[in-house]
């Protein structure tokens, strides 16, 4: 078994809205050759991808346990679709200051308490990936041509932060932690 795990903290919505994003992330891989999007849950990424000792699974929940005992549920609204050219198509998100405020703290509290060294270089744009990687420019702008007018809108309610952890091929939800969160019994 081996030492080290790759894992991510955000945010996923409920079950309907999960069904519904699956389906087009399927849809993407059947019409544009795609599967990359589909080895994760539907998800806004709070913080990117970060390697991490088996052994401090349980401390890094614990820190979010905490942390998620200071957040309040809030509402996250999709607006259509977005683009990263030449090799992303994602739903964009209607700007939110509660979803900015909780990343930035977040990424400061894993950085204090933590030891991280999360650089936040790029700026926080949050969206819910459709297709990337192994989107190729030639699918990507086929798919833009046809996503780029399409309207999709509906919203869910931010109630947990995840911490998903990848198994060698996928990623699974290792920790489904409410806000706000009490530790379990």
């Amino acid at each position: 078994m081996k030492d080290k795990s790759l894992y991510f903290i955000a945010l996923i919505p409920d079950e309907p809205l999960r069904e519904q994003v699956n389906a087009l992330k399927l849809e993407f891989s059947k019409s544009y050759h795609t599967v990359h999007a589909l080895k994760s849950p539907p998800h806004i990424t709070l913080i990117p991808p970060f390697t991490l000792e088996n052994k401090n699974e349980k401390r890094i929940a614990k820190h979010l346990l905490d942390f998620a005992d200071s957040c309040t549920s809030f509402e996250v609204s999709f607006s259509d679709y977005g683009a990263f050219k030449p090799r992303v198509v994602y739903l964009k998100l209607i700007k939110n200051d509660m979803l900015e405020s909780l990343q930035k703290t977040l990424v400061e509290k894993c950085n204090e308490h933590l030891g991280f060294n999360i650089n936040m270089s790029k700026p926080f744009s949050p969206h819910m990936t459709l297709a990337f990687r192994d989107l190729s420019p030639q699918m990507f702008y086929k798919a833009w041509e046809k996503y780029k007018f399409e309207t999709f809108r509906t919203s869910f309610k931010a109630k947990s932060l995840f911490l998903l952890k990848h198994n060698g091929k996928y990623w699974d939800i290792a920790y489904d932690i409410h806000f706000p969160a009490k530790l379990p019994s």
